[in-house]
């Protein structure tokens, strides 16, 4: 995919301004950091805005990440997701394990191990962007139950290597697939959505 974002910007007016990332980096650093006055941000992504694939949280992540790295903060990826979740939920982009995580308060449950396993997505309404900043779905009584059914059902999926995916809030779903049989879906796939499948392999 070729979703080509560029995003330039002085540290201090993206601090000053109202995008998350910048609102996450006040937090970070309590104030401008004469290190960084001059210095520009620079952010070039393939992933595509108000389709539910966590491109605002990638965003904030990133950020916070490199300007971690470049002053030697020395703070960790769980202390960065906590630090991410005080602005809006955020998403465990980090890390390139299958994660537990709990997105209002930016804490990685723990790890989800599964087999090789193959996904296959495409966009459902290329046409269609969601913003996807609005969707709130507030904790209410019995939720946890039903994501702990989600998570179980998920590993059942995993473990026969076959499952539908949709995107939380946006407009992609997919496949999971064992890899020997990726060629064949795929190609009933674009056939049926008349949009091009993706391929994301362990």
């Amino acid at each position: 995919m070729d979703y080509s974002c560029k995003i330039y910007a002085r540290i201090g007016e993206l601090m000053q301004g109202t995008l998350s990332d910048g609102r996450a980096l006040s937090l970070l650093l309590g104030g401008t950091d004469r290190r960084l006055e001059s210095k520009r941000i620079c952010l070039r992504s393939n992933i595509p805005r108000g389709k539910g694939l966590s491109s605002s949280s990638t965003d904030v992540l990133i950020v916070l990440s490199l300007v971690n790295g470049y002053l030697e903060m020395g703070l960790s990826a769980a202390e960065l997701y906590c630090l991410a979740a005080r602005v809006e939920p955020s998403d465990p982009c980090l890390s390139d394990d299958i994660l537990l995580f709990y997105q209002q308060a930016g804490v990685v449950g723990r790890r989800i191990g599964v087999p090789p396993m193959t996904l296959l997505y495409f966009d459902a309404a290329p046409e269609r962007a969601v913003d996807t900043g609005s969707v709130c779905r507030p904790w209410t009584p019995g939720l946890g139950r039903y994501y702990d059914w989600l998570l179980r059902r998920f590993l059942r999926a995993a473990e026969h290597r076959c499952g539908l995916m949709v995107a939380h809030s946006g407009t992609f779903a997919g496949m999971l697939v064992p890899p020997e049989r990726v060629a064949g879906v795929r190609a009933r796939l674009e056939v049926l959505t008349g949009a091009p499948v993706f391929v994301e392999q362990p």
